[in-house]
């Protein structure tokens, strides 16, 4: 705690002296809580409530959406000119099918909630986007697909003489959260400055994960090690890479099942993940063809032939690209260096180690990982600081722009910035907010 009052924070709770388990137990030695998905959480209970809500709710389970449909009134809509009118379908996994199963669930308004990745890829699959490739029934939106933004994850591990808690009891991993704000000393503290500030979420974990996650840490970074080769060798070396990763898994996985050395990181390791939370660089979600299909006859489809089981989804989410970011990191690393011996006493780093000792970006290029909080790639309306034509997808009501009505995206691709943590309670926020434009809409319908 010392340390952290004398980098100028009010309070730094000590992670290492509060290990109790979240929720405490119940009889028997269960755990009182345990982590559910937001089906379980919010939806099932309201449907529980509301028995009438089950028979207006169909869940279609074991398909995958292919593309949007559209249809082209007789008489235009004075804002748009294209109609969405539901999704193509098919059954789940597709492995050959020429598109003899597909089928079309249709309603009135078409609301996309696939995420920051699936939902740009259905939009690039049905025609909307800035691609040459396919052919979009409105106008042409460069933000389809761009903008990809995530936190950014590096990880200091230790091994510890005492044990650090009692996994076995616990519902979760982490024990303890500290939220950083950063400035650089070195650069002036004006408002009209460009001051560069690191914004950091300190996540203090025991070792209950440490077999799982471990090996494929290990095994991820040997791939990342051997990622430059020639253009005309890509294909043949990632395959190779590829086999050999998940064998180095498999084999790294095994061996550290086996007791004592599960038993030793369960008990005797922590970790505390680094995660940048206001990272510059930004990435994107594109399509590559995979299969060619012939012209659809279908007139009140969109005139795009193409389906998403055509492509291979790709994401590039191009960690610390930016320049800054890496100074970010470092301003966070050095602030860890200082706070983590007031929390943890008798320990030896195991990551990064030795092996990176004062190379902090060498570490970071082979062991930075993806806290998966994706978003941006279909951003809502905002101002772009170069005053170019803006590249919005959707507007501040969630509607997709340009032409297309009854169609509204609601989900993390929407978010143009990052969330400065977690976005789960962001989210869930929008989606009530949401119902509330949805409300208001059919109360208009229906007046």
């Amino acid at each position: 705690d010392a340390a952290g009052i004398d980098l100028g924070l009010a309070a730094v709770a000590s992670a290492a002296r509060s290990v109790e388990t979240a929720g405490g137990t119940a009889a028997g030695g269960r755990p009182r809580y345990r982590r559910v998905n937001y089906y379980e959480g919010i939806l099932e209970p309201l449907l529980d409530r509301n028995p009438h809500l089950r028979k207006a709710i169909c869940f279609y389970t074991g398909i995958t959406a292919e593309r949007l449909l559209f249809d082209r009134p007789a008489s235009p809509h004075p804002n748009h000119t294209w109609t969405a009118t539901g999704v193509e379908c098919s059954p789940s996994p597709r492995k050959g099918s020429d598109g003899h199963n597909y089928f079309a669930i249709r309603g009135k308004q078409v609301i996309l909630c696939g995420g920051a990745v699936l939902t740009p890829a259905l939009l690039l699959a049905s025609g909307i986007g800035d691609t040459e490739e396919l052919s979009a029934p409105g106008n042409v939106w460069r933000g389809v697909g761009k903008n990809l933004r995530d936190h950014v994850i590096l990880a200091n591990a230790f091994l510890t003489l005492a044990p650090f808690s009692q996994p076995a009891r616990a519902v979760t991993s982490v024990r303890g959260w500290l939220a950083l704000d950063i400035g650089d000393a070195r650069t002036p503290e004006r408002p009209d400055a460009d001051t560069l500030r690191s914004r950091m979420l300190l996540k203090v974990l025991d070792g209950s994960t440490s077999p799982t996650i471990i090996p494929d840490v290990l095994a991820l970074a040997f791939r990342r090690e051997y990622r430059f080769t020639p253009r005309h060798l890509c294909s043949v070396v990632n395959g190779c890479l590829r086999i050999l990763t998940s064998l180095l898994a498999m084999l790294l996985g095994f061996a550290f099942d086996t007791f004592p050395i599960r038993w030793i990181l369960t008990v005797h390791t922590k970790q505390v993940l680094v995660a940048l939370v206001n990272p510059e660089s930004v990435g994107t979600v594109s399509l590559h063809r995979t299969r060619v299909r012939g012209a659809s006859q279908n007139n009140d489809a969109s005139t795009s032939t193409t389906r998403l089981s055509d492509f291979d989804v790709r994401v590039d989410p191009a960690y610390l690209s930016n320049p800054r970011d890496f100074q970010r990191i470092c301003l966070g690393w050095k602030v860890l260096n200082r706070i983590t011996p007031t929390w943890f006493q008798h320990t030896t780093e195991l990551m990064p180690g030795p092996a990176y000792a004062n190379n902090l970006r060498r570490y970071a290029s082979d062991f930075a990982l993806p806290y998966y909080h994706w978003s941006g790639t279909c951003a809502m309306v905002h101002t772009l600081s170069d005053g170019e034509e803006d590249n919005y997808v959707v507007d501040a009501e969630l509607r997709v722009r340009g032409g297309i009505g009854n169609l509204y995206i609601c989900d993390a691709s929407v978010l143009p910035d990052h969330v400065s943590g977690p976005p789960a309670l962001t989210l869930a926020g929008m989606g009530l907010v949401a119902a509330g434009f949805f409300e208001k809409f059919l109360a208009k319908k229906s007046a």
